[in-house]
Parts: C-alpha cells; structure tokens; sequence
C-alpha cells in the first residue's frame, strides 16, 4: 500500500511565481558546535527574498562553543536572530516555544541544527504553502550516515522510518513527520493549548501533527521534493543510535490514533514471529515457516524501499535488506520494551 501511494503521489517542482510569503525559521540546538556552520550556510544561501525570511536561533543551554557559534554569525548575517533557553527554559520543546514567540512571519519551519539544505528549501516551502493551501507540510530527510555496516543500517533503517511516514501522508493517513522539515502556520500552532505536548520531552513533531490530523478541516501536505527535502547526519555509535531511537519511541505511550496503532501492532507482530519461527526452526519444529515469513518481509520492504530510495538517487542491494531483516526484530523489540519503560540520555541529559 505504502509503495502503491508513494508512486502515485506527484513530485512537486519548483514554483514559478514570485515568493510572497514571510517564513520564520527556528532551529533549537544543544551542543551542536561542530554541526551549526554548515546549517548556517546552507539557511544563508537560500533563495529567497531578504526581506521575507528570518532564522532564529534557540540556544537550549550548549556547554560547548555552539553559542558563540550562533552569535557570531547572527552578528554579520541579516535576518539570524540568536537567542537562549533562560534558567527554567529547559529542553528542545521550550527553545522552540521562546523562537516561535520571537518568530515575526505566519508561516513557521522548524528544522534541526545537524541539517543541510538544498538552496531552493524555502522557495519550495513556499510554493507548496501558497499553491496547496496547507495548514502544515511535511517534508522529507535524508541521512548522511557515512561509510560502514552499522552506518548503512541506520541509514535504511530511518529512511524506511521516513519513506513509511511520507507515503502514509500520500495516502491522506499521515501517522508520524520529522521536525528536521516541517512546516505550519502561526495561527495554526496558536489554535491549540498545549500543540508540542510540553509535558513530554520527546515528540514536538508526530504528536503535533497527530493533533492536526483529528481536524478534518486543516490540510497536511507532504512535500515530495528533492529541493524541499533536508539532510541529516546519522549517530556517532551503537549506544547513541539506541538513545536515540529509545528517545523517539518513548512517545509511542502517548498515541490514540489507530492509523499509527495499526502500523506500530503490525511492525511488532512480525517482529515477534520471526524470532519466534526462528526458534521453532531451531528446535526442528514448522521449519518453513521462519524463510518464509524472512523472504516475503524481505521481498515486500526491498520492492519499497527501492522505489522510496531512487527519490534520493540511492540505490539498496536485497541481500543487504535479508540481513537487516534478520537482526531488525531485535533492534525493534529492545527500543520498544525500552522506549515504553526505561530510560535514555541525549546530549548531556
């Protein structure tokens, strides 16, 4: 299904028209020094009017340079505004609530302080936003995740994470975005009393949207764009890539909606029969049952994951999806025994 509406959906090109449309965008960031000068740049080649842009920069209490980093380069560069998280103002949710109160445009991006963007990012935002009357607009992420068998897992790992995302918002069932690209507008954000469930560290994008989704009158738009879509850097190691997927899980507790359910209860289902079969094959029991379900998995996320990744100009081998499938329940039924009841750390924290 996701494959199916994936195609179907139309790519989005660059519009023709004259921007008109003031954006904002603000960035959260935490001891991202060595990450903030190529966000920097690529936010200062946009192409896009001076006058209808600005970049705020929300420093959530760096212990390392990333704050004389940011203000520096807001000192020589019009429209990049620096500011900081004050005692109390505490996590990436409150830095971006203090950047959306200094926000001075409607239309408000967020994106992440380890991202590079195309030049055309904005002018994309913008034509989808003034041609599709969206309320918010998801957008794609790549990831640089760099050379390696952990990193090319990753790598696919999180673009079946986003390729799943982007095709369930093709279909009109969006059930999970990234805030490394998003897009929504102020009186949208302003609509809701609590919209980045601030109780919760995690999940200022999914449980955004997820709000807007019950709203059959606002409109989620999916930017399939190659200009419009973001890169991303992939974790250092094995033990931040587990606090980081922990971290994304652990908001899992707080979803009602049944599209999400439904996928979430389907991963985890087939997760937990492959070991399971793998078992019984072992013990000399059903033995068809484990390459079975290994090849048609196998076959089914390949024939996706192929045509998601070719967006990208990438290209993924199938006896390297056989392997991941092999090692992914494993991966799966730890961060989400971990995500609903144990703890993580990021960044310090």
């Amino acid at each position: 299904m996701y494959r199916h509406y994936w195609k179907k959906y139309p790519v989005y090109e660059k519009p023709e028209k004259q921007a008109s449309t003031g954006i904002s965008v603000v960035i959260a960031f935490r001891n991202e020094e060595s990450t903030l000068p190529n966000l920097l740049e690529s936010l200062n080649k946009q192409v896009y009017p001076g006058e209808l842009r600005e970049f705020v920069l929300v420093n959530d209490h760096s212990d390392d340079r990333s704050l004389p980093v940011a203000e520096a380069y807001a000192r020589m560069h019009p429209g990049f505004h620096c500011i900081s998280n004050e005692t109390g103002e505490n996590g990436k949710k409150a830095a971006l609530y203090k950047g959306l109160k200094q926000a001075r445009f409607g239309l408000i991006v967020f994106t992440d302080a380890d991202c590079r963007m195309e030049d055309n990012w904005l002018s994309t935002i913008s034509g989808i936003f003034s041609e599709q009357r969206a309320d918010m607009i998801i957008g794609l992420v790549d990831m640089d995740a760099g050379p390696g068998l952990f990193n090319r897992f990753q790598e696919i790992e999180f673009l079946s994470l986003v390729g799943s995302g982007a095709a369930a918002a093709a279909a009109g069932r969006a059930i999970f975005c990234n805030a490394a690209n998003m897009a929504f507008t102020r009186e949208l954000f302003n609509s809701y009393t609590d919209p980045l469930s601030m109780a919760f560290p995690s999940g200022d994008d999914t449980l955004f949207m997820l709000k807007v989704k019950t709203d059959p009158a606002r409109r989620i738009v999916l930017m399939k764009s190659v200009a419009g879509s973001v890169t991303a850097n992939g974790t250092a190691n094995l033990r931040q890539f587990f606090n980081q997927r922990i971290r994304w899980a652990s908001k899992s507790r707080l979803y009602a909606d049944r599209d999400i359910l439904y996928t979430s209860a389907l991963v985890l289902g087939i997760s937990v029969i492959l070991p399971v079969s793998a078992l019984a094959l072992v013990m000399g029991r059903n033995s068809w049952l484990f390459p079975a379900v290994l090849i048609a998995k196998s076959a089914v996320d390949y024939l996706f994951l192929r045509d998601f990744m070719r967006f990208y100009a990438k290209k993924i081998h199938p006896g390297l999806i056989v392997l991941f499938e092999a090692v992914y329940p494993v991966y799966i039924l730890i961060t989400a025994i971990l995500g609903l009841f144990g703890r993580y750390s990021w960044k310090g924290r």
